[in-house]
């Protein structure tokens, strides 16, 4: 792949630019280097950002998503499939997102998303503990990436996988509500705050599925079989 010149690299949008710096001021980065230093991940996508933005906080994540803006969120970096690079606002969770507190003796462990897989390990190491994923990059990547993607790996399965361990999140609607899911009000603050997600569809009906005849004149001599007709039954709804 071909590296764009830094001399061409576009003028990021001043619109744009304002307002961020109205929502959360002092946080956006526009340097030639902070742009082409997050232009890439671990994938072969090449997409400079305008701005790298970088929150210190939950509120000013909420702040951010307020504004309504094209938001893509980075961490570790360590995708392979261009999760982490945008041609619009890219906001840094890892740099100012990295605490590590053990609790109950290693039973459990309260992290922030920008904390390195391995780094968690370690401080859990002491307890004869550790995480239940077990991604191959787990020397790189970062918590955040880990329970978006409901990481596992080679040795967890399915019964130690991200979501199975996961005991509760804060985490910010796209209608800049924070919600701690540990909290005991929290199913009331997230029935409150749902409908403010924007684009929210209301729930489909229930449908019937159905079998349905396959065409057997092109397939069946490689699958012998699936041709084969079922007759139509409705099903519990979907």
């Amino acid at each position: 792949m071909t590296h764009r010149d830094p001399r061409q690299l576009a003028a990021p949008d001043s619109t744009v630019l304002a307002a961020v710096e109205s929502a959360v001021p002092g946080i956006t980065r526009t340097r030639v280097s902070d742009r082409l230093g997050t232009a890439h991940d671990a994938s072969h996508y090449l997409l400079p950002p305008q701005a790298v933005l970088v929150p210190e906080n939950a509120e000013q994540v909420a702040a951010l998503l307020r504004t309504g803006l094209s938001l893509t969120f980075r961490s570790g970096g360590t995708s392979l499939s261009g999760q982490g690079v945008s041609e619009h606002l890219l906001v840094d969770t890892r740099r100012h997102f990295r605490d590590i507190e053990v609790i109950d003796g290693g039973a459990r462990v309260r992290v922030q998303p920008g904390a390195v897989l391995r780094q968690v390990n370690a401080r859990l190491a002491p307890y004869g503990r550790k995480l239940g994923p077990d991604p191959a990059s787990e020397s790189a990547c970062t918590i955040g990436g880990v329970v978006a993607n409901n990481s596992s790996g080679m040795t967890c399965g399915t019964h130690a996988n991200t979501y199975r361990t996961l005991e509760s999140l804060t985490l910010v609607l796209p209608s800049g509500t924070v919600v701690d899911t540990g909290a005991a009000d929290a199913d009331e603050r997230l029935r409150a705050h749902v409908s403010e997600v924007p684009g929210r569809r209301p729930s489909p009906p229930p449908r019937t599925r159905a079998w349905h005849r396959w065409p057997s004149t092109r397939c069946c001599r490689r699958w012998p079989g699936c041709g084969r007709v079922r007759e139509s039954a409705p099903t519990r709804p979907a």
